[in-house]
Order: structure tokens, then sequence, then C-alpha cells
């Protein structure tokens, strides 16, 4: 049956009050994402049995993770089995709830034993955490978040940038440190579509993407920063791909201004192309 599945859609319904104090934090109450193992004690075994077989890194963590019933962690072992995946939306929890779907496709693309995991090479169409909602005010910033968000695990977002057949990403990206480090062929000169939701990068990293696509059709940057300092370049980054790019918008705008999303209104016309 796994083979047969080519698409995923995992998204809440909720919107915005998610960032809200009166709604107690609604997204970030862990216990909403957890689930008992007490009837699922095949489906836990044979989760962990993956692990073991495809030598997960931190192996323990995710045991534990499984064995507490984290529901993002089932998806991730999931997901890691479906071998004809082509069009893959995941709501914003998974980014900061531990990353687990990135790690796991890190490993998948990277150092899994050949033939445990699936290596996605159909996948062409991703949208991982673009539903994000606007963050809080500052009055309800705790130090543990950055700019409004909770801190995320900054493992989780080099991989995307590397499937073989990815043509459309729409991201939360909240770290690029491993995708500027790392020394492999990138895949995103294949890639159309970027869509940076509410990014907490630096402008000189957003520059590089820019100079990683080779086909740019549509381009949406929402960054989440103080006024540019080096809007200079980032012209130049867009200078680089306008040949071929036919859809620009850029929504850096302050926080507390409330917009109608650019993912959710666009999606209806990509949706044709990636479904």
């Amino acid at each position: 049956m796994a083979s047969k599945i080519k698409r995923v859609d995992l998204r809440s319904s909720e919107k915005n009050s998610w960032w809200t104090e009166d709604e107690n934090l609604g997204a970030y109450n862990t216990d909403r994402q957890t689930v008992s193992c007490d009837e699922f004690k095949d489906i836990l075994t044979r989760a962990q049995a993956i692990i073991d077989e495809a030598r997960f890194p931190n192996a323990a963590m995710w045991k534990k993770a499984l064995q507490d019933g984290n529901a993002y962690a089932f998806v991730a072992i999931l997901l890691s089995q479906l071998h004809s995946l082509c069009a893959l939306r995941l709501d914003f929890t998974f980014v900061w709830k531990s990353g687990f779907p990135g790690l796991m496709l890190k490993h998948a693309l990277f150092t899994a034993p050949k033939g445990r995991l699936s290596t996605f090479e159909c996948l062409a169409f991703v949208d991982y955490g673009s539903n994000v909602p606007i963050p809080p005010d500052s009055e309800y910033v705790d130090g543990g978040y950055v700019d409004g968000h909770p801190s995320c695990e900054p493992g989780q977002f080099m991989a995307w940038f590397y499937l073989p057949s990815l043509r459309t990403l729409w991201i939360w990206l909240q770290d690029c440190q491993e995708i500027l480090a790392c020394k492999r062929l990138i895949s995103f000169d294949r890639v159309g579509s970027l869509v940076l939701a509410r990014p907490n990068i630096r402008e000189e990293e957003a520059i590089y993407l820019l100079y990683l696509m080779k086909v740019p059709k549509r381009l949406h940057v929402g960054m989440e920063v103080p006024d540019l300092e080096n809007k200079e370049a980032i012209l130049e980054g867009l200078k680089h791909i306008s040949e071929s790019l036919s859809f620009f918008r850029s929504a850096h705008v302050p926080r507390s201004i409330s917009q109608p999303c650019f993912v959710e209104t666009e999606f209806k016309q990509q949706q044709t192309e990636a479904f």
C-alpha cells in the first residue's frame, strides 16, 4: 500500500489564534501532539525496528519519542517508507516540534543504508511549515523564542534543498548554516517556485538562496527582519534571476501588521501543477 501513496497533506485547520496567550499557546501544548501507544504496540515495534535497521543517528531520541507517543516522530517514520511520494505538505508545527521529518530526510538522503529508507526520488513539491501564523506581540515572547517563534532544531532544513527531483519548495526556514556549509552538489537548480515563509535568516543567506535558483518562476520572500541593511545586495540577487522570474512578491512588513497569506491564496493555482 505504501508504494501507492503519492501525496500527503498534514496541516491543521486551526488559525492564527495558536500564537495568542489567550488560547494558552494552543499549538505549543505538547499534550495535543501525543497519542497513547497502548493500542498500537505493533506499530510502535515496527517503527522502532525501522530506526534500528536504518541505523538512525541519535536512535535513543527517536525511540523515546515513539515510546512517548510523539505523533510527529511517527509521521516521520511513515514518510520514510513512502518510496513513490510526489507531493508533501506538512504543518508548521512539524518544524518546531524537534523537526523530525527534516532530520529523517537528511539521514535518508545522505547516511542511511541503501534500501532501508525512501530516497524520495519522485518528491517534487514540498511545503514544510509555510502556514506558520503571525507570531505574538513581544510581550508574549519568552526568552527561548526567536522573533516571536520558538527555537527550532537547526539540522532539519538542509536536506529539503537536496531532493533530487525538487521543483517547488515552500518552507518556514529558520536556519541556513548547514546549507551554506554543505559541500555536496545541491539540487536546487531545478526549483522553479520558492516560498520563504517568515524566515529567520540573515540577508546574506537569503541572497545565497537566490543565486542557487537557475530557473525561477515564482518567488515569495516574507522576511521577518528589521529594516534591511543590505538592500543593494538583495536587488543584485534578484537581478541574477530576473530573466526567468515571472512572479515575485516580498512581504517584508512589520510583524504586527496582518496580511493575507500568500501561500494559501497561491496554492489553488499551484495545486494543479503539484497534484
